[in-house]
């Protein structure tokens, strides 16, 4: 299909690029591809005259200059063609340039807008280049530009000196922002729109034009404060500056050692609009990314690209789909942070076994930070010397700083990457003057710009396993104060983990950690090792006692009592815990227990009352022994209530309660109608026929129930 793109120049002077811009498109271009559109803001250098004597190019001329935003609408409104290609015209394009580029660009019904690489360009579109005249660069641009879809690359901006967007995008976002006029920052707002209209950004990093760079704009005192100006303008739009949140950190996204294919998650704190992740979704398809900024507007941007959560990392205000990640990366943000060490000790909980933690910090010693500091100028928000970063006071890190911090933190493996800057002309003279006053052995740190860090997650649990180990091998000895720390500070997935993979009696283990934490007056930990020591062996008597004896310091009395309860055959210091408890809990318990009996001997709100006294036996607080104490004591119908609360035990499936309280009833009056029958049918049901037969005779001749019992228990029996 014959596709027509409108190329739209502006000019403002400078006669001779322009000249070599449009005679590159009309070498390297087919006609019938394209059209020129030449918007000339008042040149003054025979610019107009030029442009006017050429025939090929639609010529709209300004009596002033309106700007880059104004200017490139002047030309799209005229445009007749399906895309729309901003181009400046500092710029020789080259072989195949913009085949390569509409190949890409409908390659998907979702890509709204792609952008070369150059020699001379900013946000991360440059790289690096050997030719040092027009016939090298020919030939290196003919072997460069190589369609090739594996070099395609999601970016969440594009630089506007040469970006080419579909037409029917344009008509749905609008044409490019004149708030921006003269111009800046109109390309970083352009980008957005179309990423918030769901299409996609691509940079051909298979296709190369050249760039002279900033021949429009003179780098001097007005263009700074043009730029300052526009990145105003752009915070109230957008409420986030892109410098501060679409950085990408190569340095450190190189430090992630995965297959290309692997599937493994990430997770960037302060990750802005999500640039470095995109960056690291470009390299491993298959990674699963998640975000966390405190800026809601910025994270907007990022939510196409990962998992995202609005929240304050020093309050751990986050929550995920996952709660382990194999990287978590800080791309200078560890030094915004008030308590740093405290956070990197949080985060290690939050790492896979072989989880790896990586962080830039900015180096304080850098000479251009140095040299700032000594002029009086902005430490924070510096806008082109140095972005030691953002709005509000940062900590400053030279490199024994950042390495204490990691070591407080409990990483004991940790390696500094070093990322050097490019000394700029006429600086050597201030590095080697410091050198001078502080010696020579200090350049190097003058000429790092930053330092990344790297910690393993794995070593922490390595040292998990080493403890563990040494409190088995140790005959569970005693454990020093510091490694008791080091189990306070571990996630407790981590230690049952680890006590899982290293112990030969988990249960003994998990029962001495317990007992270490409580002695050590971190009493939060002990119930979730016991507690786990239970779920592994219900049965276990330490166990059981430990339990019981931790409710009991708790004042969770009612509760210890129904662990202990669970210990078969106890021992003397189980059974003076019992009885401990029991006293504490008994003057209360025999006033409730009798209250209770009186009312039910008097028909008083009896199913209440018998509600009570159930829920009283299941919490382990009273049992049978108790009813028949207050029965002797406190009731004067004693046959009927122990008939009665061994019935309501039986039929609650406390069935350890009912015999006794039959039995103490059945020697209270042994010719009690209810007490022999109740006593012979709940033998039978628990299969002692013999035993229940044994009752029911003295009295079946003389009472039909009984008798009709009796029968039905031997016609059982006559019929096996």
């Amino acid at each position: 299909m014959l596709m027509l793109t409108s190329i739209i120049i502006l000019t403002y002077n400078n006669l001779e690029y322009t000249k070599q811009c449009i005679e590159s498109i009309r070498k390297n271009t087919k006609n019938s591809e394209y059209e020129i559109i030449v918007v000339d803001n008042c040149s003054n250098d025979g610019t107009r005259e030029w442009l006017n004597n050429q025939e090929d190019i639609i010529l709209i001329l300004n009596e002033e200059n309106v700007g880059f935003p104004k200017g490139c609408n002047q030309g799209i409104e005229v445009a007749s063609g399906d895309n729309i290609l901003l181009l400046n015209n500092d710029v020789i394009v080259t072989h195949n340039w913009l085949d390569n580029m509409i190949k890409c660009l409908y390659s998907s019904d979702n890509i709204g807008a792609v952008g070369p690489v150059s020699n001379s360009v900013s946000y991360y579109q440059q790289i690096n280049t050997n030719y040092t005249n027009l016939e090298e660069l020919i030939d290196f641009a003919q072997g460069y530009n190589v369609s090739d879809v594996s070099k395609w690359e999601d970016r969440l901006k594009l630089v506007g000196f040469c970006m080419l967007i579909k037409k029917n995008v344009l008509d749905e976002i609008g044409l490019l922002d004149e708030i921006f006029s003269p111009g800046n920052f109109e390309d970083d707002d352009l980008s957005l729109r179309i990423i918030n209209a769901h299409y996609r950004l691509i940079l051909c990093k298979d296709t190369f034009i050249h760039h002279y760079g900033s021949v429009s704009f003179s780098q001097d005192d007005k263009y700074i404060s043009l730029l300052k100006t526009n990145e105003n303008k752009f915070y109230d739009k957008w409420k986030f500056t892109t410098r501060d949140t679409t950085a990408i950190n190569e340095n450190l996204i190189n430090l992630i050692n995965e297959d290309k294919n692997g599937n493994f998650k990430v997770l960037d704190i302060g990750c802005g609009c999500g640039s470095n992740l995109l960056k690291i979704k470009n390299i491993y398809k298959n990674v699963k990314l998640f975000g966390i900024d405190k800026n809601a507007y910025a994270l907007k941007q990022a939510s196409n690209i990962c998992e995202t959560y609005n929240g304050d990392i020093e309050n751990f205000e986050f929550s995920f789909s996952e709660n382990k990640f194999d990287y978590i990366i800080m791309d200078n943000i560890l030094n915004l942070l008030n308590e740093p060490e405290l956070i990197l000790k949080k985060l290690k909980d939050y790492l896979t076994e072989k989880g790896k933690i990586i962080v830039s910090v900015p180096n304080a010693m850098n000479y251009k930070f140095l040299y700032n500091m000594m002029m009086g100028n902005h430490l924070y928000k510096n806008d082109f010397v140095y972005n030691v970063i953002y709005d509000k006071p940062t900590l400053f890190f030279n490199y024994k700083e950042i390495k204490d911090v990691f070591l407080k933190s409990g990483y004991k493996n940790v390696t500094f990457n070093k990322v050097m800057t490019t000394v700029m002309n006429g600086d050597e003279n201030f590095v080697n003057k410091l050198c001078g006053i502080f010696g020579q052995d200090k350049k190097e740190q003058y000429l790092i710009y930053e330092y990344i860090a790297v910690g393993c997650g794995d070593e922490k649990l390595n040292h998990i396993d080493k403890l563990i180990k040494e409190i088995e091998d140790d005959g569970f000895s005693g454990i020093e104060k510091e490694a008791v720390d080091f189990i306070k500070d571990t996630n407790f997935d981590d230690i049952i983990k680890s006590v899982d993979k290293i112990s030969k009696d988990k249960v003994e283990v998990l029962n001495y950690i317990a007992n270490m934490m409580f002695q050590n007056k971190y009493y939060e930990y002990v119930i979730p090792f016991l507690q786990r020591a239970f779920e592994i062996n219900s049965k276990d008597r330490d166990t059981l006692y430990n339990i019981s004896y931790m409710l009991h310091v708790f004042k969770e009395d009612k509760l210890a009592i129904k662990y202990l309860n669970m210990i078969e055959n106890k021992n003397s210091m189980e059974l003076e815990l019992m009885n401990e408890i029991n006293n504490k809990l008994g003057k209360n318990t025999d006033i409730q227990v009798k209250f209770l009996l009186r009312r039910i001997e008097n028909n008083i709100e009896v199913e209440e009352s018998k509600n009570k006294l159930i829920t009283m036996f299941k919490d382990g607080i009273l049992n049978c022994n108790n009813i028949i104490s207050s029965v002797f004591s406190n009731i004067i119908k004693k046959e009927y209530i122990l008939n009665e609360i061994a019935i309501l035990c039986y039929e609650n499936s406390l069935y350890d309660e009912v015999i006794p309280m039959l039995q103490k009833s059945y020697e209270i009056n042994n010719c009690n109608s209810d007490t022999v029958y109740n006593l012979g049918y709940i033998l039978h049901k628990f299969g002692q026929d013999e035993l229940a037969l044994r009752f029911l005779k003295n009295m079946e001749n003389d009472d039909s129930e009984i008798k009709n019992l009796a029968d039905a228990i031997r016609g059982e029996n006559s019929d096996e």
